[in-house]
């Protein structure tokens, strides 16, 4: 997958309920009725973008955290993302609000 632009925030689209449990979050779209369960990984990043971050700062606290080859963690990464962009579970912005 290409490159997600670093420099871009990544925000929740805060409509959507959410709920943690035994340490995975489940995310209903309100607005079609779909749930969404995470892993344990998914469930991090999820966490992690309780406020505004960069897709860039994500990335490099992956790379920070397990060991692998950098590059299959962060298209790992844009996948994810980009997946939760087209459920629109998240928006990605030039600016944080």
């Amino acid at each position: 997958m290409a490159s997600l632009n670093q420099q871009l925030f990544i925000l929740r689209n805060r409509q959507h309920v959410h709920s943690a449990i035994d340490g995975e979050v489940i995310i209903m779209n309100v607005d079609l009725g779909e749930y969404y369960g995470m892993d344990k990984i998914a469930s991090d990043i999820w966490q992690r973008i309780e406020q505004p971050v960069t897709v860039g700062d994500l990335v490099k606290h992956y790379h920070a955290t397990y060991s692998g080859d950098p590059e299959e963690i962060a298209n790992d990464i844009y996948e994810f993302l980009q997946d939760m962009t087209d459920k629109g579970l998240i928006t990605l912005a030039d600016s944080a609000p």
